[in-house]
């Protein structure tokens, strides 16, 4: 029970401590809100998948293993490819679970985005962080199954180009 101060008030002496919690909890839910950003050379691995994307200056690349192969400029132009070829890098790889992503801060202003969302399985969607900056703008989803390329048209809306099964 709280003490009673002198204007009659009752005063507790854990309402500091549930105001300072608060205060904590509030700046940790903000700081994780920011996508972090992914070094050129590094790599990030999506969790439950094959699929991993590696950071290069201005671009970003995803494979799945033994599959396909896609990248992403910071102009918004999207190549897919048969690749045998590993994504490695010197550090350990960040595991990527649902809601996470990464930055890869372009070099003219415009930065590539990536994220992972389920949509019955595990997917890895990369495109620019505001297409509406650069017209005809493409982006693609990639999961253990398939490619998906799209463009944003001119408001902003998401059109699904082409569909590629995983080999």
């Amino acid at each position: 029970m709280g003490r009673v101060r002198t204007d009659g008030a009752a005063w507790t002496p854990r309402l500091p401590f549930l105001v300072a919690c608060a205060a904590l909890l509030l700046s940790a839910v903000a700081r994780a809100s920011e996508v972090p950003a992914l070094q050129a050379g590094q790599v990030a691995r999506m969790a439950g998948s094959h699929v991993s994307c590696k950071a290069a200056v201005t671009s970003a690349t995803c494979k799945r293993g033994g599959g396909l192969t896609a990248s992403i400029t910071q102009t918004g132009v999207v190549r897919v490819r048969r690749d045998a070829q590993k994504l490695s890098s010197a550090v350990t790889p960040r595991v990527l679970h649902n809601y996470d992503g990464f930055n890869i801060l372009g070099t003219q202003g415009i930065d590539v985005y990536c994220h992972v969302y389920v949509a019955g399985a595990p997917t890895m969607s990369c495109s620019l962080d505001d297409p509406s900056r650069v017209s005809n703008s493409h982006g693609f989803d990639m999961s253990d199954r398939s490619v998906v390329v799209f463009r944003y048209d001119q408001s902003g809306l998401r059109h699904n180009v082409k569909t590629i099964r995983q080999p």
